[in-house]
């Protein structure tokens, strides 16, 4: 009889069990309905922000693109960028002061949505809008640029470009990026365009133009190519002028001064109109001097002088006593002095004076006028104590004073 009772009881016990388990488990349907769509789509936006959020995600979207493009299946790479920038779209929404860092990935994105696109044959309408939208990628923007320049009617090209500049390639480092990347892609027209379009919407001409020159390769065939596109640009004048004064300076810090003169010459002769071409012509004879062309020298001097002379007080005074120093080293010690006596004559007292006082003396030295080429330096040391030329007057007086002894 207990043995019964303790079977029944089992049973019972067996049978609340499973009422108990029936009604859990409806309850918790009852819940799952009402809060498990919720919590999925809380989970997904909380996945999906933590995609986006790392940096390494779309690095990875990028490498499966290139394989399955390399697979030949174009037709799903596009539904696989595609649904990837939907979800990027939907995440920058909810988080737009975070967007900033994928920007240039998701750029890049879009010109492999763009070459998929192309080799899958879809309208060429989407295939322009894609490779617009990556224009601004940091590392196919050139490619882009160079695409669309093929691929897009001329009479659009201006408005196109104009658009694309305006969102996507704003600022100096974006259009350096698309420059450097046409200069690998070696479509000068495309780059032609290219900064005719940018010098267009440009404010600043000249910084501009150095901030493309800085993106090109150091003395390629492009750089050169494009500072010759600058010279026939009226608002670049300045920008190349600047160039051409740095080039000379260059030869002279080389002391291939032959160079140097001709390098000012073309200056000169480029910009006519110039307010320094005076002293263009000045420094072209300082270099003739230094280059040991001293008859070259002369003939530039005396036209500079011809020119200027009633103009140009404080170059003329410069170039008689250069023309002086000229004769001196041709060994034309007479007509050295006469130059050297004029200046001294014409402008007695300048800060000039100590040098051509001493330039008399030491061409009297030089003739053996011992005593008259002491009283000339003797003068230098007294009246200009503090000048280099007194010194240099010191060394000759000793010179002279062991010459005259023997």
């Amino acid at each position: 009889m207990e043995t019964e009772k303790k079977q029944t009881k089992k049973i019972g016990k067996r049978k609340l069990t499973g009422g108990i388990a029936l009604k859990l488990t409806l309850v918790m349907l009852s819940f799952v309905q009402a809060h498990w769509v919720p919590i999925a789509c809380a989970a997904g936006t909380v996945a999906v922000a933590s995609m986006f959020g790392d940096k390494g995600y779309l690095t990875n979207i990028s490498k499966e693109v290139e394989k399955v493009i390399g697979e030949k299946k174009p037709g799903e790479a596009v539904k696989y960028i595609e649904a990837e920038l939907a979800k990027y779209s939907e995440w920058r929404q909810e988080n737009p002061d975070s967007a900033s860092h994928t920007g240039q990935q998701i750029n890049d994105l879009y010109f492999q949505l763009a070459k998929a696109k192309e080799a899958a044959g879809l309208d060429k309408g989407e295939v322009i809008d894609a490779y617009k939208r990556a224009i601004a990628s940091p590392s196919y923007g050139g490619e882009a640029f160079a695409w669309l320049y093929e691929n897009t009617p001329g009479m659009e090209h201006q408005d196109v470009f104009k658009q694309i500049f305006k969102e996507a390639a704003e600022g100096k480092q974006g259009l350096k990026k698309i420059a450097q990347q046409l200069e690998k892609t070696d479509d000068w027209n495309a780059f032609e365009f290219f900064i005719g379009t940018v010098f267009e919407s440009a404010s600043d001409h000249v910084s501009t133009a150095k901030s493309i020159e800085n993106s090109l390769k150091r003395d390629s065939k492009w750089s050169g190519k494009f500072i010759e596109y600058c010279r026939s640009k009226p608002k670049l004048v300045e920008y190349v002028y600047e160039k051409d004064c740095k080039k000379a300076e260059e030869f002279i810090k080389k002391e291939d001064f032959k160079k140097a003169a001709s390098a000012y010459r073309d200056i000169v002769n480029r910009y006519d109109s110039t307010e320094q071409k005076t002293d263009l012509e000045f420094k072209i004879c300082k270099c003739l001097f230094n280059a040991g062309d001293y008859q070259a020298a002369i003939l530039e001097l005396d036209s500079f002088l011809a020119k200027n002379k009633s103009s140009n007080r404080k170059l003329s005074k410069d170039t008689m006593l250069l023309k002086g120093r000229c004769y001196i080293q041709l060994g034309e010690i007479n007509k050295a002095a006469d130059e050297f006596f004029t200046l001294t004559i014409e402008y007695p007292e300048t800060k000039e004076a100590p040098e051509s006082n001493f330039f008399i003396g030491y061409c009297y030295m030089l003739q053996g006028k011992f005593d008259q080429a002491k009283e000339a330096l003797n003068l230098v040391v007294k009246d200009y104590p503090q000048s280099s030329y007194a010194s240099k007057a010191k060394l000759c007086l000793t010179r002279i004073e062991s010459m005259t002894e023997k």
